[in-house]
């Protein structure tokens, strides 16, 4: 985007020296010291820089503010989104480093012009084909920049709605979840507090589920534990199986609304002293049994311990929307307790309104009992897409104003154009040339640039999309119809762009432009 605006400002000080040409061949013809002229027209060029960096920087603070005034709810990661002492230095450096670095081409152009070609240009300006190269030469470049930039933009936004297609594995509506954990000096046995909890929840009018987790879907998996399967002979040296592991209370997968695939869940006879029993995930089974269903197979825990699979269900996501599950075995509370759980309560009704009744319906059980972060599944559904969906917005945003500035960048050196050659324009139509010749004459020229430019950007897209590749989800950052599409759009931009410098040229009336001259 910094780059677009830097060619826009150097194609408009190009302009600019071309038509103060007269001017500027007069006052050299006086005896001006070319330094001078130099110096005035860096100023010159300084100055505009800072009426942009300055509306710049009036524009990133409302920006911020409207970031910061979303709230960590819909932008967590712009709640905190300052603009300080540092940024505003680097805004500064950028502004004088643009007006330095693009000003000082068309400044040493214009000292160094032709005076006797300047003196004879009427007050149009003029312009050598060095020059009008050149003003070509940026508006290839800005489209393709543009481009690069409206393809980031394509691809962050088709990258967020396969994000937003994947099934999390669980149903994140009309569900609340409640972080706590319990004091080891007050509870020598968890199970009884767990239970008790439980149960209280439960008769709570509009709780239609409530089970317990040791970690909340897409909030990551705490433990990963090795385990050997019967006749499995592990070499020495070496590590055996692993899998996620993730302490659960009955329930838990109806209260998720995650499919049973095979068998069953947990039953509140699966009690400590009852024969050990595990629910494994699809991930697991299809790694570790492939081929065949894990119900009913022995995994072996903990050294010697062994334990039944007793049933099979469906892949929840529980580190990110983007990350595939892994495989996890589920363990019963109640067999193999922890301090620290987040109880899930699935409500009737809006999930926040209950979150009074269950926090004394936990109390009531422990008086004494603190209770953590309170979060909605959807809440936790939102954060996990928070930064691909603020790269979404900012990619797609950037592409827009690229696309802008590009149209802009290209309307101007059509329009300058065409007021540089209207005197050859009056000249062809007065001959009898037809006003559509004409009119055809600078959209092709338009589109011929954006067409270099299309095909340049391409290239840069195919770069970038490597670049983003580590970002994207389920979408190939060279997807040949995105490219076309993005490619289409740029032309038909262009073409739009070209119409209205066109219809001028085709408007010129000869005589008036003949007499002028």
């Amino acid at each position: 985007m910094l780059l677009i605006a830097c060619v826009n400002v150097a194609s408009l000080l190009l302009a600019r020296a071309s038509v103060r040409g007269r001017e500027i061949a007069v006052r050299l013809s006086l005896g001006a010291v070319g330094g001078r002229l130099v110096r005035q027209l860096m100023t010159e060029s300084l100055v505009l820089a800072g009426l942009g960096g300055a509306a710049g920087v009036l524009l990133a603070v409302a920006g911020v503010r409207a970031l910061r005034t979303l709230g960590a709810q819909q932008w967590p990661l712009g709640a905190d989104a300052s603009i300080d002492g540092a940024v505003l230095a680097f805004a500064f450096g950028v502004t004088i480093a643009t007006g330095l670095l693009f000003g000082i081409v068309p400044a040493l152009r214009s000292s160094r012009s032709d005076l006797q070609r300047d003196l004879r240009a009427g007050g149009r300006g003029v312009a050598g084909d060095r020059a009008m190269g050149l003003r070509n030469s940026l508006v290839v470049a800005e489209v393709a920049l543009a481009m690069m930039l409206v393809v980031g933009g394509g691809v962050m936004t088709r990258s967020f709605l396969e994000l937003l297609a994947v099934d999390p594995g669980f149903r994140s509506d009309h569900a609340v979840v409640f972080n706590y954990t319990l004091s080891t000096e007050r509870h020598s046995d968890y199970v009884p507090v767990y239970t008790g909890i439980l149960d209280r929840v439960r008769a709570i009018p509009g709780v239609e589920a409530a089970a317990s987790i040791k970690d909340a879907p897409l909030r990551g998996v705490g433990e990963i534990a090795g385990f050997r399967l019967p006749g499995m002979t592990i070499p020495a040296g070496q590590e055996g199986p692993t899998a996620a592991i993730l302490h659960v209370s009955d329930g838990i997968f109806r209260t998720l609304g995650t499919p049973i695939k095979a068998g069953r869940e947990f039953l509140p006879t699966d009690r400590g002293d009852a024969p050990l029993v595990l629910v494994v995930n699809e991930a697991f089974e299809r790694k570790w049994f492939p081929g065949e269903r894990a119900l009913g197979k022995t995994v072996i825990a903990g050294g010697r311990v062994r334990a039944e699979i007793v049933g099979v269900v469906g892949d929840i996501r529980q580190r990110s929307m983007a990350e595939v599950a892994v495989p996890t075995m589920y363990i019963h509370v109640p067999q193999n307790g922890r301090v620290r759980m987040n109880l899930v309560v699935r409500t009737r009704g809006e999930p926040l309104a209950m979150v009074p009744l269950v926090r004394e319906a936990i109390r009531s059980v422990d008086r004494q009992q603190a209770i953590g972060s309170v979060f909605t599944l959807d809440d936790a559904r939102h954060d996990a897409v928070a930064r691909p969906r603020l790269l979404m917005v900012l990619m797609a945003g950037f592409g827009v104003l690229g696309l802008s500035l590009g149209a802009l960048g290209l309307y101007g050196v059509l329009a300058y154009l065409v007021n540089l050659r209207q005197r050859e324009i009056g000249v062809r139509l007065a001959l009898g040339a037809d006003r559509r010749r004409v009119l055809r004459m600078v959209v092709g020229q338009g589109v011929q640039l954006a067409g270099v430019g299309v095909v340049l950007g391409l290239a840069g897209s195919l770069a970038l999309g490597r670049l983003l590749a580590g970002v994207l989800y389920g979408v190939d950052p060279a997807d040949p119809i995105l490219l076309a599409l993005v490619a289409l759009t740029m032309l038909a931009v262009a073409f739009a762009s070209s119409w209205f410098p066109a219809r001028r040229a085709a408007s010129v009336d000869p005589a008036v432009t003949l007499r002028e001259d």
